[in-house]
């Protein structure tokens, strides 16, 4: 249930709150609850405001004399504040979730099954492009495989990269994890799926998630590479027509958001 704030409020915040200073921002967390946000230097000193005891209209009063701001400004700095107190539940009232049994909580690994990426994004946080001189071959993923399966055995496994389908034996590593009894999703550029390997994903993988960066050859192919969009498009249609659960991955660039 969401709660309505007015103005003469004062909100109940939890007594004992810590913050952190961390690239700008404030991570403001009530141990005790437990919960956390993140606030910006604006929001920051109303929450300093609020918790001091001020109702949220003299909140804002003080802080539009501190900080010289419009109260168009500080209200909708305010109402920024209110939805994240809301939606992170930061009240001292607040209740603290009662956690399941360990083994009945879905386990999610991801594995960056390589470094190697036959393509080139220039945003790509990874800055893949070859692969690492020490990464692991087959035998030695299955091992692993068979050692997380001692310990999570109902586990789900997000293979990414890197781009996972120029891993030397990815298939194969598929059908092993699948057979094991995990649950395997696939985030893939989508450039080397083809007629060759896709009945193998559709027995094998649960969720296949493409990256698109736009919806024509100009948007996409401008961070993709060329001829990239219509690759994509004809795996996009194969996945489709094979059933297979699809996600699309957008990254939001300068030359595709309008």
């Amino acid at each position: 249930m969401m709660v309505e704030f007015k103005l003469e409020d004062t909100v109940p915040f939890p007594q004992n709150t810590t913050h952190h200073r961390i690239d700008g921002l404030y991570l403001v967390i009530a141990p005790e609850i437990p919960t956390w946000m993140v606030v910006d230097n604006e929001e920051f000193e109303l929450f300093t405001f609020l918790k001091s005891g001020l109702s949220i209209e003299n909140s804002l009063i003080a802080f539009m004399r501190s900080t010289g701001s419009l109260e168009k400004c500080a209200r909708t700095k305010m109402e920024s504040l209110l939805y994240k107190i809301e939606e992170n539940k930061f009240y001292n009232y607040t209740e603290s979730i009662l956690m399941e049994e360990a083994d009945n909580i879905t386990k999610n690994i991801h594995v960056f099954i390589t470094h190697k990426c036959n393509l080139h994004c220039p945003y790509c946080y990874v800055a893949a492009g070859k692969p690492l001189k020490n990464e692991l071959d087959i035998e030695e993923w299955k091992k692993a495989f068979l050692k997380l399966w001692e310990v999570a055995p109902n586990a789900e496994i997000t293979f990414s990269g890197g781009e996972p389908l120029t891993k030397e034996g990815i298939l194969e590593i598929l059908r092993f994890t699948k057979d094991l009894g995990f649950q395997n999703f696939l985030f893939t550029n989508g450039i080397l799926i083809d007629k060759n390997n896709i009945e193998t994903l559709q027995k094998t993988v649960s969720l296949i998630q493409i990256s698109l960066d736009g919806l024509s050859n100009k948007t996409h192919d401008i961070t993709r590479g060329k001829g990239t969009f219509e690759k994509v498009m004809e795996s996009i249609e194969l996945v489709k027509r094979y059933d297979i659960n699809l996600d699309l991955a957008i990254n939001i660039t300068p030359y595709n958001i309008i």
